[in-house]
Formats: C-alpha cells, sequence, structure tokens
C-alpha cells in the first residue's frame, strides 16, 4: 500500500514545522499593526500608535473638520506600516471604506490614499502635507485644505510653454519650407532663362 509510505513523510515534515516554529517564534507573528485591526482601534476617524508623539486631538479637529463638508477622512500614524506606508494607506482606505486616508510613518514619511472622486486634488493635497512639517495637524489640515480646492482654472504653466514652444517650431518649418519653394522657384526661371 503505497499512501502507509507517504505517512511518515508527512509526519516528519509536520514535525520539523513545528520544531522551527518553536525555535523561531518570530517567524509567525508579525508585531506591525495590520490594517483591519487599526481600522477597527480608530477614534473619531484617528488612529494614533503608543508611542508616537502625536496628538490625536488635533487630528479629530481636522477629520471632522472633513466630516462636515462631506469628505471621509482618516488620519492614521502607525509604528510599523507593512510593507509601505504608502501600500498601508491603500490598505487602510480599503479597509475603512473612505475617501481618503492620510498616514504619517514612523519616520517622518507622510503618505496618503484617495479614493477616484478626489484624485484632481490629491497630488497637490500629499505635497502640502509633506511639505508642513511643523506638526501632523498642521500637515493635516493642509492635505484636507488642498484636497477640497479646485484645481487653478486653464493649462497648467508647463503646458502652456510647450503650446507656444510647438507653435512657434511649426511657424518656423513653414516659414523655412516656404523659403525653400522660393529658392527653387527663382533656381528653376534662371535654368529656365
Amino acid at each position: 500500500m503505497w499512501f502507509l509510505r507517504l505517512r511518515p513523510v508527512a509526519l516528519l515534515i509536520a514535525c520539523v514545522a513545528g520544531v522551527l516554529a518553536g525555535v523561531f517564534p518570530g517567524a509567525t507573528a508579525v508585531s506591525a499593526e495590520s490594517p483591519t485591526d487599526t481600522v477597527a482601534s480608530l477614534v473619531s476617524g484617528v488612529y494614533v500608535a503608543p508611542g508616537r508623539d502625536i496628538d490625536p486631538a488635533g487630528l479629530a479637529a481636522v477629520v471632522e473638520e472633513a466630516r462636515l463638508s462631506g469628505l471621509r477622512l482618516v488620519i492614521v500614524a502607525p509604528l510599523e506600516p507593512l510593507p509601505t506606508t504608502d501600500a498601508f494607506a491603500k490598505r487602510i482606505r480599503q479597509a475603512a471604506e473612505v475617501d481618503a486616508v492620510l498616514v504619517f510613518g514612523p519616520e517622518g514619511d507622510v503618505e496618503a490614499s484617495v479614493t477616484d472622486d478626489f484624485s484632481d486634488g490629491f497630488a497637490r493635497a500629499e505635497a502640502a502635507a509633506r511639505t508642513q512639517v511643523a506638526t501632523p495637524t498642521v500637515a493635516a489640515q493642509a492635505f484636507l485644505t488642498e484636497l477640497q480646492t479646485e484645481p487653478p482654472g486653464g493649462l497648467p504653466d508647463m503646458v502652456d510653454e510647450l503650446v507656444k514652444a510647438s507653435v512657434g517650431l511649426v511657424a518656423l518649418i513653414g516659414l523655412a519650407t516656404g523659403a525653400e519653394i522660393m529658392l527653387r522657384s527663382r533656381r528653376a526661371k534662371r535654368v529656365a532663362a
């Protein structure tokens, strides 16, 4: 019976796995916050991990201001956002089912994640939060302000400059083509005469 030969191999593998789990207990447990546990620990839309020197009351005021304007915002300051702060922000947004998440990483990094409805102001809002490093509350307020601000009208300066340069280049090519046609017609007249 061939299956009796496989049984000792399976037992051996189970024993080795059990020994390894006992020898390397850190291999089976992760000390970082999980997005699900973080969302469950939210108080007034804010989670500040124990040991972080961040004022949750100031962040809660920003979350409340966002709520009053119709934006579902969550602000998180974890100790170990894994795998990255950016990925952690996206997972929190999905788990909490909110419009925007702002994450203050343990090493001063700031990442955010927003739904498609707020993608127009996302780059400006995230940049504003990253430049306001005085306190997380100030950074969160800057993030909220920029996220709710309508993008400036018209084309960005860089696009304006590209359009002007393109028009100038087309005009230059047109002039060169016209000059070449005139020179060819003069040459043709000289040869004919």
